[in-house]
């Protein structure tokens, strides 16, 4: 979380608490929405995620089984920012500031293979206007869905696990590309296409595989102080 700061005399101090408001565990209620975003995990991850919920219960953080979230299987679906919006968007990030090239000539100089071709990809197959309507409309009911949901059940924020699966070594990345990275990101991209803040907390070490896994917390569109005042009660009261 935040870098720590110091005062005279050594009394430590926190940047964060000057803007976010302080919770105890006691205030706070995290939502467990197992459908979507717990259905499909790896053995691994099932295990040190349902160990996380129980070290939150232990701290008396209030942990809630909510149901589905509404859109959250039908908006991935529909709604890929980087064919949607990623072009049209560079490409006004580029007249406003008067640089004079083209979106294709910076596509041509990324690095990275595998994010190239999705750029590629989105410049050659540019959804229609209809489509583009059809999934700014989607994502603006589930967005305001998600709000109403948050009220219903009373909740500060979501956990989910940050990933499906243990983090995959490079060389089973490239061999396993389009399988892993739709496993890598199924449970960010709901968050990222409503425009959630959402916040990777260190989890610890997986057991078996001895890597590190993380624990997603999110918001509504909007509560990002609040989704920051639970990463900083979690992060003392596990002394992370």
């Amino acid at each position: 979380m935040g870098s720590a700061g110091w005062l005279p005399h050594g009394r430590r101090y926190n940047p964060l608490s000057l803007f976010i408001e302080e919770l105890k565990p006691g205030q706070i209620r995290i939502g467990v929405p197992r459908p979507q975003f717990w259905e499909g995990l790896d053995a691994e991850v099932e295990e040190y995620a349902e160990r996380f919920l129980v070290r939150l219960k232990e701290k008396s953080f209030g942990i809630v089984e909510v149901p589905e979230i509404p859109g959250s299987r039908e908006l991935p679906e529909i709604y890929f920012t980087i064919n949607q919006e990623i072009i049209p968007l560079l490409e006004e990030y580029l007249s406003y500031h008067g640089h004079d090239v083209t979106v294709q000539s910076i596509i041509d100089k990324i690095a990275s293979p595998d994010v190239k071709e999705l750029f590629q990809y989105a410049m050659e197959n540019c959804p229609t206007e209809k489509e583009c309507k059809n999934a700014v409309a989607t994502r603006e009911e589930a967005k305001k869905n998600l709000m109403t949901y948050f009220e219903d059940h009373r909740l500060d924020c979501i956990i989910v696990p940050a990933n499906k699966i243990p983090p995959p070594t490079l060389r089973a990345f490239e061999d396993r590309n389009t399988e892993l990275r739709r496993l890598i990101t199924q449970n960010v991209d709901f968050g990222s296409n409503c425009n959630n803040p959402s916040l990777v907390i260190p989890g610890g070490i997986a057991q078996r595989s001895g890597v590190p896994f993380g624990m997603q917390i999110e918001g509504y569109t909007g509560s990002d102080r609040r989704v920051i005042a639970v990463a900083v009660a979690i992060e003392k009261a596990l002394n992370l």
